[in-house]
């Protein structure tokens, strides 16, 4: 294999050389009777020396330089903000580090700024929240009082209409409690009550439980469940998710259709999965299904609508747990959801962002690739992308080809490129 040896390696060879030949001059005049040739020789050497240790010094400053740099600039691509360059001359490598301490402090600010707009969101979402389900609680016992009858008696048409607004006004209460949950998971504030639980009855008490949902469309629900040792879990937040999940696979499933509930004990968690056998989701769709409000448009989906939070919630809870939650099958296929539920409690709870969360994780999944291929630069390369139009696979893989044709990237960059591309967004 092919030895590559940077500038300054080569630079001290030629130096290592120079004074070994003038060593051997000097030996040779030792032994020689001293000439007006052999002098001028020697002292050019010697000069020819000098000036080669002066620039193997100089060489050698600039060159530790440019490695710090080159280090600041990889912790920068990282993410870490905290780092500044210092004792440096007033020159041009002086100049290069003043002016990376001054991005490094703007990248900051704008980091700051974005965790200050995010809490910002989160604490909105928890007040508003807070005060639109306060008068919500009488609102909905004054309706039910006029509807029995408690301020008069009311006719047919009245009551009637009482029922709508009563159903419209339940409908908004689970949405304000859904909007509170997502708060509470943005801000890490979930509450969660680990005890020792046999977690093949919780499953069993939530199936049981489901049977009767949606009675009409006669739905069989059927369990595969393998043997689980007792483990700390919070049994209250896992019904939680498997009734989402259930509920899920209900609505989109045909009259008398089956959904099989499944566990299987892995090495660190427990793995449950819920399988139906109906419309199932696209495949460009499925991470799409945990952002809220998310919805493809079936007729099923039009006949069974919820708050459309339902999911994302299930992904804070088990994310919250850190565990994992994914969805697998074909369109047309039917869908399978998975979810783990570690062994080990989760200690300290962390953030987790789930409002336009994937529009967001992806976008900046995206700056990081065009990041590591051109730097700094890369941040211009995904803003051009975006003021021609939306940022996805085929907008970004048509401006990498276009780089190449720019002779930016070579044909080999340009493929890594958008296979990297191709794994965000598959």
């Amino acid at each position: 294999m092919e030895t590559k040896l940077c500038f300054h390696t080569k630079f001290t060879i030629i130096i290592a050389l120079a004074l070994l030949s003038l060593l051997a001059q000097l030996m040779y005049g030792i032994t020689q009777p001293i000439t007006t040739k052999s002098l001028f020789i020697m002292l050019t050497s010697l000069v020819g020396v000098s000036v080669l240790g002066a620039g193997w010094l100089y060489i050698k400053k600039f060159s530790a330089s440019i490695y710090k740099l080159t280090e600041a600039f990889g912790k920068l691509k990282r993410g870490d903000f905290n780092i500044t360059l210092n004792n440096y001359a007033d020159d041009e490598i002086g100049n290069i580090a003043k002016n990376f301490n001054e991005l490094v402090q703007i990248l900051k600010n704008v980091d700051t700024q974005r965790t200050q707009l995010d809490n910002a969101k989160t604490e909105f979402l928890s007040i508003t929240s807070h005060e639109l389900r306060s008068p919500m609680t009488p609102m909905k016992a004054h309706l039910q009082m006029i509807l029995e009858g408690y301020y008069g008696k009311i006719n047919k048409e009245q009551k009637e209409a009482l029922n709508i607004i009563i159903k419209n006004t339940n409908h908004l209460d689970t949405i304000i409690a859904d909007f509170l949950e997502i708060s509470r998971i943005e801000a890490a504030r979930l509450k969660f009550k680990f005890v020792k639980t046999d977690i093949t009855l919780i499953i069993q008490a939530v199936v049981e439980e489901m049977k009767n949902f949606i009675p009409e469309k006669n739905i069989h629900i059927k369990t595969e469940l393998t043997h689980i040792p007792l483990f700390d879990f919070d049994p209250e937040r896992i019904s939680q998710v498997l009734r989402n999940l259930i509920n899920n696979a209900i609505k989109f499933s045909k009259p008398n259709a089956s959904i099989i509930v499944r566990t299987k004990k892995q090495e660190n968690h427990v793995l449950v999965s819920v399988q139906d056998f109906g419309v199932g989701i696209a495949k460009e769709n499925r991470k799409r299904v945990f952002e809220p409000f998310f919805q493809e448009d079936t007729t099923l989906q039009r006949e069974r609508t919820g708050t459309g939070l339902g999911l994302t919630i299930c992904r804070g809870i088990v994310q919250s747990q850190n565990g994992r939650i994914w969805i697998e099958g074909e369109k047309g296929a039917g869908s399978i959801f998975y979810f783990t539920v570690p062994f080990t409690p989760v200690k300290e709870q962390k953030p987790i962002t789930l409002i336009f969360s994937e529009q967001h994780t992806r976008e900046e999944r995206v700056r990081a690739i065009f990041r590591d291929a051109l730097g700094i630069l890369g941040d211009d390369e995904v803003n051009s992308i975006q003021k021609k139009g939306a940022i996805n696979e085929q907008s970004i893989s048509a401006h990498i080809r276009e780089l190449e044709t720019m002779h930016v990237f070579t044909r080999k960059q340009s493929a890594l490129l958008q296979k990297q591309v191709k794994a965000v967004f598959s």
